[in-house]
């Protein structure tokens, strides 16, 4: 029997390498001719031999000692690996220590480590997922066989289902929620999807000529931490002038659409969408031209809404006045909406689909929350150094451990200021443990 290393490789692209399903399970297999010939009939007929089994995750092979002799490889050096660790194993330990963990796997089985995975990788690298395989592979996450490309993350985003999050946020507001208020606040993430039924033109508080995805969330003022679900009432104000500055855009609009369909010789079919929110377009029965003209009373109908903003508020008894006083000397969801947008680049959703957007926009929920509680507890570390998160993480990330064949070790004793980010997660000797 073949034995299969535990390290995915590419398939080789090289001539008859092909991939085939064998066995009883119909599990795919990576095969390499290695003989051409004719039969006493003078057919020509091949000679197989398996080289490694397909991983239909990665889109790579777990490959066997036919691999390494065929192509003249050294059986020792795969057997050797070297992960950065620090990160990785610290995004875990604080998923346990908050809760998050625990909560993930209650709602969503198997499927919560690849959540924080992709959480993870959200908070170092930003919310593109094109380059997460490759980064898998640099980082250690114990008990993870396979890895995630762009395409399984989509998939992946797209299992998250808004019963699975209604689940998950039952159990997380009850670790989640400590005493003192919470705030809510809601900021556009800018996007170029035209088939997403909530990604809509609009007041972009970024102030970019894009649709956005609108994003609310909930935070607690005292740890930071965003939640979700929580009872309250919500209360409707008016503000005259982002009226005026809402309307001004609004026209705007309508004067570099109208400039766009004076350019058009053919009525935009494909782009109707785009136009007929404001437009009234009516085509040609002789050609293909069109006549338009401004809806004015969706456009009035439009203008009537703008300048109202809603505040949500767990206080049942301050005044309309007050309850406004206190939002405008909030900043705990402005700062947990930075971290989105710009420490990791989430300014963008990329995404193209309902279901994919809303499960990705649930992760980077997830990549806030172990940010947030990374930022919390190294607060004094940052302040004491006068450095940032990103310094910290490249930090953590040369803490490397090497798997041999006698297991796992670190490659080289800890340094000073790693230590002292450990220790503020009471973690300088329990990341020594983790690998023994």
């Amino acid at each position: 029997m073949a034995s299969y290393g535990k390290s995915l490789v590419d398939i080789p692209d090289d001539k008859g390498v092909h991939v085939k399903s064998a066995g009883a399970k119909g599990e795919k297999y990576v095969y390499k001719y290695v003989k051409y010939f004719r039969n006493a009939d003078g057919a020509p007929r091949n000679k197989a031999k398996a080289i490694g089994k397909f991983d239909p995750e990665s889109g790579k092979m777990y490959p066997n000692n036919n691999y390494y002799d065929i192509y003249h490889l050294d059986h020792s050096l795969p057997d050797i690996s070297v992960w950065d660790y620090g990160y990785s194993y610290l995004v875990l330990k604080v998923c346990r220590d908050s809760g998050l963990f625990d909560c993930l796997s209650q709602t969503f089985g198997r499927n919560a480590m690849d959540i924080i995975i992709m959480a993870a990788y959200m908070i170092r690298e930003g919310n593109s997922m094109d380059g997460i395989d490759d980064w898998q592979q640099r980082n250690y996450f114990p008990g993870v066989d396979h890895l995630l490309t762009s395409q399984t993350s989509s998939k992946k985003f797209a299992s998250i289902t808004i019963t699975k999050q209604n689940e998950f946020f039952k159990h997380w507001i009850k670790v989640a929620m400590e005493s003192g208020s919470v705030c809510y606040d809601v900021t556009s993430i800018s996007s170029y999807s035209q088939e997403i039924a909530s990604v809509e033109p609009g007041y972009n508080r970024d102030g970019e000529n894009l649709a956005q995805y609108n994003l609310g969330m909930f935070c607690n003022e005292v740890t930071k931490v965003p939640l979700y679900g929580i009872p309250g009432r919500v209360l409707i104000y008016y503000d005259p002038y982002n009226h005026i500055n809402q309307c001004n855009e609004i026209s705007n609009r309508i004067n570099r659409l109208k400039a766009e369909l004076a350019a058009l010789v053919r009525y935009p079919k494909k782009k109707l969408s785009r136009y007929t929110p404001y437009f009234v377009l009516t085509k040609h029965e002789q050609d293909s031209g069109f006549d338009y003209a401004v809806d004015t009373d969706k456009v009035e109908k439009m203008r009537e809404r703008k300048g109202y903003f809603l505040i949500f508020s767990t206080d049942m008894e301050s005044t309309p006045s007050d309850t406004l006083d206190n939002y405008r000397a909030k900043d705990a969801d402005e700062k947990l909406f930075a971290q989105i947008k710009v420490d990791m680049e989430g300014d963008r959703i990329r995404t193209h689909k309902e279901e994919t957007t809303d499960g990705k926009a649930f992760v980077i929920f997830i990549a806030c929350v172990i940010r947030s509680y990374l930022l919390n507890r190294l607060s004094n570390y940052l302040a004491d150094n006068s450095t940032y998160m990103k310094k910290v993480f490249s930090q953590l990330s040369n803490i490397t451990i090497l798997l041999g064949n006698d297991g796992y070790r670190f490659t080289k004793a800890l340094t000073k200021k790693q230590k002292q980010i450990l220790s503020a997660f009471n973690a300088v000797d329990d990341i020594k443990d983790s690998i023994k």
